[in-house]
């Protein structure tokens, strides 16, 4: 064979594989572990290190939609209390879980995305209308990209993993500054009965500001 036939035969070759890697992938629908589907509730503890300094995280977080959120800030030594109730409504409390005031619906959004290990494993009890969108390279992956919406109508990006069934990573829209993005990464994770859950993420906002959440306790029931 001419070189300049086999040149042509790889490069016939490689678009061919890579034509078929592409169909496989947008082929594919949003398959959790199975095993996620029977999770009630899950409450997680993180430390977090961000460009400010370090705080703790406590969220716990259940199938009906209540989240009681805690934020214990070692910068300050201040305390951040929220609840989520099933309904939807938001709630600032005290260290006594006395109401001291409404959240926002913008303040709700953002605090439901902190809920990391309940959106990792039912991604359609907070975004809507989720849909196969295209493929996109992330970190040298390819990874089937669904779109969806949340609560306040802003657009979401979830990269999917098809052969692990897990999420690699959410695209979301800054609730509280619509001109960002916050991306949440899931890094690695851990061994549980209902599958595996994130350990290590990190939530970047706008593309320069780095949230590491190193979970210490993942119960989920």
């Amino acid at each position: 064979m001419k070189p300049i036939q086999s040149i042509a035969s790889f490069l016939l070759l490689t678009t061919f594989i890579l034509s078929c890697k592409s169909d496989r992938l947008s082929n594919v629908n949003l398959e959790l572990d199975e095993r996620y589907a029977s999770i009630n509730s899950i409450q997680t503890i993180a430390n977090c290190t961000s460009p400010a300094g370090q705080f703790v995280t406590e969220v716990n977080s259940k199938s009906d939609g209540d989240c009681l959120f805690i934020q214990n800030n070692d910068i300050d030594s201040s305390t951040f209390i929220a609840h989520i109730t099933p309904d939807n409504i938001g709630f600032i409390l005290d260290e006594n879980h006395a109401v001291l005031d409404t959240l926002s619906d913008k303040g709700i959004e953002m605090i439901k995305g902190h809920e990391i290990h309940r959106i990792m494993t039912s991604p359609e009890s907070f975004y809507n209308d989720i849909r196969y969108n295209k493929t996109e390279d992330y970190l040298g992956t390819t990874y089937p990209v669904f779109s969806a919406e949340d609560g306040l109508n802003n657009p979401i990006k979830i990269f999917y993993n098809p052969d692990k069934k897990r999420l690699k990573k959410i695209e979301l829209v800054n609730p509280l500054d619509t001109s960002q993005i916050i991306e949440i990464v899931n890094n690695t994770w851990m061994n549980t009965s209902f599958g595996k859950m994130p350990k290590e993420v990190d939530i970047i906002q706008a593309k320069k500001d780095t949230y590491r959440f190193s979970f210490i306790k993942v119960d989920v029931n």
